[in-house]
């Protein structure tokens, strides 16, 4: 089994749910890996982020992607830098389109490395008692959704946390979008940290990725309905703006 976390999640939290009463009798955990952009480095926005500081901090290896689209001279200052994380990473290795070994998830993850940042992941710690407790947050998780959406009408769901925001829209799956108009929009947003997202299209669905400025797409094995999430590094009160800059992308928009 192999767990992929929210890219605002903080790796503590998760680890010590594993660690935890009722998984660490059932679940042998093994190495936790990071994939990381050279080129976030040269960020401050992520470069001074604990949460960037944390996820590799934790990781037993931590994988370099993008090698095929960033200077050598950015990889090999990225590598010296995680090489200098006390405890010393079990691997550093080097990818590209996120390809992974699967000898490198087998590592054992017998030494306990302790979060840098231990008091950011506080607040997730809070959350999830609070859950327990009966106390509920805001905003819904999007895996948690009880309602559907109408067709022209998305659900809209927003969170923050550790100096990150972001929002997500679930659509109806009767919405059908222009991909080409989809992809002018998302590709020229700035600034943004992560964008994740499922669309319905004239032609097929399509899962959208972009980090950073680099934007990817692929047909979707996932059709249920379209979905997105966007992170960025600032709070902004412009995400009903950019609803209805989606809604345009619609190739026959129902609903107000």
């Amino acid at each position: 089994m192999i767990i992929e976390p929210s890219g605002l999640a903080h790796p503590a939290f998760l680890v010590d749910k594993l660690r935890g009463p009722g998984f660490r009798q059932r679940i042998d955990l093994r190495a936790t890996v990071c994939l990381v952009d050279p080129a976030n480095l040269e960020n401050p926005l992520l470069a001074e982020s604990a949460v960037f500081h944390d996820q590799i901090q934790m990781a037993e290896v931590v994988v370099l992607n993008w090698t095929d689209r960033r200077s050598r001279l950015t990889i090999d200052r990225c590598r010296g830098w995680i090489e200098q994380f006390d405890p010393p990473k079990l691997l550093v290795a080097e990818t590209s389109f996120g390809r992974l070994d699967r000898r490198w998830l087998d590592h054992d993850a017998t030494l306990v490395r302790a979060p840098r940042f231990g008091d950011v992941h506080a607040p997730q710690r809070r959350q999830a008692a609070d859950r327990h407790h009966g106390h509920h947050e805001h905003h819904e998780p999007l895996t948690q959704i009880a309602r559907s959406p109408e067709p022209g009408r998305p659900l809209r769901f927003e969170s923050a946390g550790q100096g990150q925001w972001a929002c997500g829209w679930i659509f109806s799956p009767d919405d059908v979008f222009d991909r080409d108009a989809l992809l002018d929009l998302l590709g020229y947003l700035r600034p943004v940290l992560r964008i994740k997202g499922v669309f319905h299209c004239e032609d097929n669905w399509w899962k959208i990725q972009r980090v950073g400025d680099e934007t990817s797409f692929r047909p979707s094995v996932y059709r249920h309905d379209s979905r997105l999430e966007i992170i960025i590094p600032h709070k902004t009160s412009g995400w009903p703006e950019l609803a209805t800059k989606l809604l345009t992308c619609l190739r026959s928009p129902r609903g107000g």
